[in-house]
């Protein structure tokens, strides 16, 4: 669940205060899946990094899962998925499958839940074409699905992609 309340996030530059975020006020039940849309610059990526806990709203009420974002962010890391633009979460030095475990082992996915959603994730997202691979072998569309696969392997409750699929 997302709680905000007139949030704002400012940003001080050498041209003065400019305001990324202003005055917004929504709420996310647990279970729901939205979309985020707006022009380049309407501050859709600040917003993420501030339910993300990466970045403090300046004023304004905000809670993530009843939290305090920026204050339980290390709390807040094993209930949270989050992939940011061009970043991610396959390791340059290990296959798609290797990453997929590292991930699991990383946040307690027991093994026989790792192996279940493993065949479900192949199924939705063909990974099993590329398991061996690693990264820089991979297509763009491969990757991208991929970078999905290690996300959705673990047990968050929140996953947040933000143009992680471009």
């Amino acid at each position: 669940m997302i709680i905000a309340k007139d949030l704002q996030r400012e940003f001080h530059t050498k041209k003065g205060i400019v305001k990324a975020i202003d005055g917004i006020t929504f709420h996310v039940p647990e279970g729901e899946i939205i979309g985020i849309v707006g022009e380049n610059g309407a501050g859709k990526t600040t917003l993420l990094h501030m339910v993300a806990g990466l970045l403090a709203p300046t004023d304004g009420y905000l809670r993530t899962r009843k939290e305090i974002p920026y204050i339980s962010r290390k709390a807040l890391s094993e209930d949270i998925a989050v992939l940011f633009g061009r970043s991610s979460r396959l390791h340059e030095q290990m296959t798609v499958k290797e990453s997929m475990e590292l991930e699991a082992i990383s946040y307690g996915v027991p093994k026989e839940e790792y192996q279940r959603k493993l065949l479900i994730l192949d199924q939705l997202l063909s990974l099993s074409k590329v398991f061996e691979n690693h990264k820089e072998q991979l297509s763009l569309g491969e990757r991208m699905r991929a970078d999905l696969g290690v996300l959705l392997i673990r047990n968050a409750k929140l996953i947040i992609l933000d143009e992680a699929l471009m």
